[in-house]
């Protein structure tokens, strides 16, 4: 039985992986791991309707099992991984489906050291599940309890704002910001005004049911409209969990996760704080990404698989400082252990004023490949199919890569890099996977 997607477990809330009655066995296959030492887990969420029936069902599961449970609401993924740590919890828990619709829901698991948990640590509580053996729980006094943690928002800020030196950089910055009627709706606004930003939020209202909708990381163009109206200097948009970030320049421009691991990466290098002149960045980044960090010195461009937990994985084995993914997961090793957008647009706005940048000059940075992206909804295209397409079609001018999305499941991505007519030929791909 296959579970685990990408970034955990995803689907349409109410029904298959998405119910109370799956969700209380992950409590139940993690209850048997031999890595437990605290009997503490962490739970969060996003603002999604189908949360509080999730959270019900792993608070039950867990303390069915003898565990402490600290709920913490509404609330960053990458506070979890960061709550995780400091609480000595043996798992980190969030609950939500990240840039998704209201509809789907799912879970993100966290180890003990704030690390989304490997593939192998996933295979065996597939296993425990798949298994489904009458599980026992425990009686009498050894029944868990579950609490509120006090002063969420304040130990998120903090944390993030020990991230930087010098908050008097960000005094009178004007700063947009789009929450995607999601986590960071509080959180987001506290941070940049206790650094001094004058700000400004938009989709920040969530009611259960619109998050996400036509606004967020997956929507920046919502955003992109309001910044010369505005005369904002930058604008901030986050995906529903908030552990992904694109930028807005102040003429309304679209910076996507390339450019700003560039800003950041060019701003470390220049600051001698850039260890090894390697960064990781997936199949999915641009080619002219790649040739601007050769360019200024960085050699060690190492790429991975779809998805930030291989980012985070390749990171830990080279020792590299900064990774992450075009779609804007960008993950700075000696911060965070995971993608972290808030934070991530903290180093950059710091990296900006280090080199004396607007926010325009990150997106002149370097000279972009010609890049389209399509999506088609074809459930039974096999990874063959795929494989043989890609190779089809690819040649010393285009790169083609199609792969089946790891969070929407019915959906095959198309990636076309070149200097063709790479339009076109998106759509002759997607005319031989429909008919296929």
């Amino acid at each position: 039985m296959k579970i685990f997607g990408t970034d955990g477990i995803r689907g349409k809330a109410g029904i298959g992986y998405i119910t109370p009655e799956f969700m209380i066995q992950i409590p139940c296959a993690i209850a048997q791991m031999n890595n437990i030492k605290t009997k503490r887990v962490i739970i969060g969420k996003d603002t999604r309707l189908s949360c509080y029936s999730i959270e019900s069902a792993l608070t039950a599961g867990f303390t069915a099992n003898g565990f402490e449970v600290i709920l913490t609401g509404p609330i960053p993924t990458p506070a979890i991984s960061m709550l995780t740590r400091s609480l000595r919890a043996d798992y980190g828990i969030m609950i939500s489906a990240s840039h998704n619709p209201y509809e789907d829901n799912g879970v993100k698991i966290f180890g003990s050291d704030g690390v989304k948990i490997s593939y192998d640590t996933e295979k065996t509580i597939e296993e425990y599940i798949t298994k489904q053996q009458i599980h026992s729980y425990i009686t009498g006094k050894e029944f868990g309890r579950a609490k509120r943690l006090d002063d969420v928002i304040g130990r998120y800020v903090e944390y993030i704002k020990s991230s930087i030196s010098n908050n008097e950089e960000f005094l009178g910055l004007k700063v947009l910001l789009d929450t995607a009627n999601g986590s960071a709706y509080r959180i987001a606004p506290e941070i940049f005004w206790e650094l001094g930003c004058s700000v400004k939020t938009f989709n920040n209202t969530p009611n259960g049911v619109n998050i996400n909708e036509n606004c967020g990381a997956t929507h920046p163009e919502f955003l992109a409209s309001k910044m010369k109206e505005e005369e904002a200097d930058i604008g901030i948009v986050l995906d529903g969990d908030a552990d992904r970030l694109i930028v807005i320049d102040e003429n309304g421009e679209i910076l996507d996760g390339d450019s700003i691991i560039a800003a950041i990466s060019y701003n470390m290098k220049n600051c001698g704080k850039l260890q090894k002149n390697g960064v990781v960045v997936t199949v999915m980044s641009n080619l002219g990404f790649e040739q601007y960090m050769n360019s200024i010195g960085i050699n060690n461009v190492i790429r991975t698989d779809v998805g930030d937990k291989n980012i985070t994985q390749k990171l830990i084995e080279t020792g590299y400082q900064i990774g992450g993914e075009q779609s804007g997961h960008i993950i700075i090793p000696q911060y965070s252990s995971t993608g972290d957008g808030i934070l991530s647009a903290i180093q950059l706005i710091s990296a900006m004023k280090s080199q004396k940048w607007k926010a325009s000059d990150i997106g002149k940075l370097y000279k972009k490949v010609p890049q389209v992206l399509h999506n088609v909804v074809n459930q039974e295209a096999t990874r063959e199919l795929m494989e043989s397409l890609s190779k089809k079609y690819s040649n010393n001018e285009t790169r083609v890569l199609i792969r089946r999305s790891g969070t929407e499941h019915s959906k095959v991505r198309i990636m076309i890099e070149g200097s063709g007519d790479i339009h076109s030929l998106a759509h002759v791909i997607e005319h031989e996977l429909i008919i296929s």
